[in-house]
């Protein structure tokens, strides 16, 4: 299933819909990235990573997630480095937890919420979950 690439307030929204292989999610975050360097060609504003996996059915590895870790790491531009996660259900929010620890030591600024309003407030400078 897709992951699809918007942007929203200003932010790269990704959002999840069912499980894929990471190669086919990293080829269609290549489109993602394009949007967020168009934002930082025209602006000069990098944006912040907004991932929603309210309609995920990802199981990733170990590591997979350090090789989607990485892949946002060295995108950082046109991306800012700070990721907000959405994940609703228990499973998902734990791998999202060790996806966020793999970030903060990879450079990336990361965070796991429960809901999108949460996650906006932190994105948008409020405080760090």
């Amino acid at each position: 299933m897709p992951l699809n690439c918007s942007i929203e307030r200003g932010a790269l929204m990704i959002r999840a819909v069912g499980d894929q292989q990471v190669g086919d999610g990293l080829a269609q975050l290549e489109a993602g990235i394009e949007l967020a360097r168009d934002v930082f060609d025209r602006t000069g504003l990098r944006p912040h990573t907004f991932i929603d996996l309210s309609a995920s059915e990802e199981s990733k590895s170990t590591p997979e997630l350090q090789q989607i870790v990485g892949y946002f790491a060295a995108n950082t531009p046109p991306l800012s480095g700070r990721l907000a996660m959405v994940a609703p259900q228990d499973l998902l929010f734990g791998l999202a937890r060790v996806f966020s620890g793999y970030g903060e030591s990879s450079g990336l600024e990361a965070a796991v919420f429960r809901t999108p309003e949460e996650a906006w407030i932190w994105l948008e400078g409020g405080p760090k979950a």
